[in-house]
């Protein structure tokens, strides 16, 4: 008798061992894939804490500038820019471009949000990393126009809304991995002493 593999014997164990490698290997690739989707979604999200964090800061220093909004009643409080009063100026907070909801375009022009300090301007979001669309305020109040007795000065609480939709700056919407966006709003309320 021989010790030797028949050539059925070595065809099969060529077959099975074939066989786990490539489930081995969609495995590998699977967990590649969450992991790959896990660090883009965090990174969007930390971007969008820290846009977040940034403006509670801004909110709790400052006071919404009035004067700048010309068409907060037409508008219903929306707007594109966060006027606010600085100890020691102005204060802006915006998004670049136009943030428009067009995927072509959106591709072609990232919007980020940016702070205009003084005539100093710092980037609040990292371009490099993620990109927005739709992203505006909604300040309050805002005179609503049944209300003709509503003013301003009257009022003790000032607010803003954020509203905004963020991607990853590598979006795809075919590949899972990539597929990485959120709606977020965001609500800051400003005390006045």
């Amino acid at each position: 008798m021989k010790n030797s593999f028949t050539l059925i014997e070595l065809l099969i164990s060529i077959t099975i061992i074939s066989l786990l490698i490539v489930l081995v290997f969609k495995v590998y690739m699977q967990l590649s894939d969450i992991s790959i989707r896990i660090e883009n979604e965090k990174i969007l999200n930390n971007e969008i804490l820290f846009l977040s964090q940034n403006l509670q800061n801004l909110s709790d220093k400052n006071n919404i500038n009035f004067n700048r909004y010309s068409d907060l009643k037409s508008t219903y409080g929306l707007s594109w820019t966060l006027f606010l009063n600085w100890t020691d100026g102005n204060v802006s907070v915006y998004s670049t471009w136009d943030c428009i909801d067009d995927v072509v375009a959106i591709k072609s022009k990232y919007c980020w949000i940016q702070i205009n300090k003084n005539w100093n301007i710092y980037d609040l979001t990292d371009k490099n990393k993620i990109y927005f669309t739709k992203f505006y305020f909604k300040i309050l109040p805002y005179a609503d126009p049944s209300q003709n007795d509503l003013t301003f000065d009257e009022i003790n609480h000032n607010w803003f809304w954020i509203f905004a939709q963020s991607y990853i700056k590598k979006y795809n919407e075919s590949k899972w991995p990539f597929n990485v966006m959120i709606n977020s709003q965001s609500f800051f309320n400003i005390r006045k002493y």
